[in-house]
């Protein structure tokens, strides 16, 4: 099987009305071979919250393969507005020309690929991903990755899935994806495929990562909770920003009808 590295895009500032999404297209069958404008399905889609937007991110790695002793990868891409339904409307990025990203070739690496805005021609970030990372993201936009049990250490497992063992040594263990009757996988948590190239046993990190899974910085955690407090904190001087100015314009059209 050939070497993968793994790609998520994330696009910062991406203004859309209720409806649209912001989708992601390229050469290499595994970006669509920019056939959106045919097949707006074949775009791979970006997805935002309430507390992220404008800021889209693609929830889960595109592998991409790669020939053996090749020291990068090349991407060319552009982003798509997309807005569904009986209506379908497709938007190209069509004032700047094709975007270009230079991926590092380490056998089962993870690379954001972050934009600063729609259509804007700005250089795109590349960087490197944790497996501790990625999994925040995915539970910061679907909220589908359960919380570390206590006195649990997440590890990956002998056939190759993210399990968890009891610190304390006993026999009982837990599965990061959620199984159904029968052990089988919910098609839409497939964090173990996702994933098979992080715990590949060629992997000269996994117990780096096992270990940052098992013990969290407490540092770490403060700073993501200060930072969060103060995005929480804008977003409602934003709102009452807007409130504000709402009232204002219903005060002018007001005055406008009595006159």
């Amino acid at each position: 099987m050939p070497p993968r590295i793994g790609v998520l895009f994330e696009l910062l500032h991406g203004e859309a009305i209720p409806g649209e999404t912001f989708c992601v297209t390229g050469g290499g069958s595994e970006l669509g071979n920019w056939t959106a404008s045919q097949d707006p399905n074949t775009a791979l889609e970006l997805r935002t919250t309430t507390l992220n937007y404008p800021r889209w991110t693609i929830s889960a790695p595109i592998w991409l393969e790669f020939e053996m002793g090749s020291e990068t990868l090349e991407l060319e891409y552009k982003y798509t507005r997309i807005r569904r339904g009986c209506d379908q409307v497709l938007k190209w990025e069509d004032g700047i020309v094709n975007r270009r990203a230079s991926l590092t070739c380490a056998p089962g690496s993870v690379w954001l690929v972050r934009d600063a805005a729609w259509n804007n021609s700005s250089p795109s970030a590349v960087l490197p991903m944790s497996a501790v990372e990625i999994m925040s993201m995915r539970k910061m936009l679907d909220n589908t990755i359960p919380s570390q049990p206590a006195g649990v250490q997440w590890v990956p497992s002998t056939d190759g899935c993210l399990g968890a063992v009891s610190r304390q040594g006993s026999d009982s263990s837990v599965l990061l994806t959620p199984r159904i009757t029968g052990n089988v996988f919910h098609e839409e948590f497939q964090i173990e495929r996702e994933f098979e190239a992080c715990w590949s046993p060629h992997s000269k990190k996994l117990a780096d990562i096992a270990a940052s899974c098992a013990e969290p910085e407490p540092e770490a955690a403060a700073d993501y909770l200060s930072e969060a407090k103060k995005e929480i904190a804008k977003l409602r001087t934003e709102k009452t920003q807007m409130e504000e100015e709402i009232t204002r314009l219903r005060c002018l059209l007001a005055k406008d009808s009595s006159s």
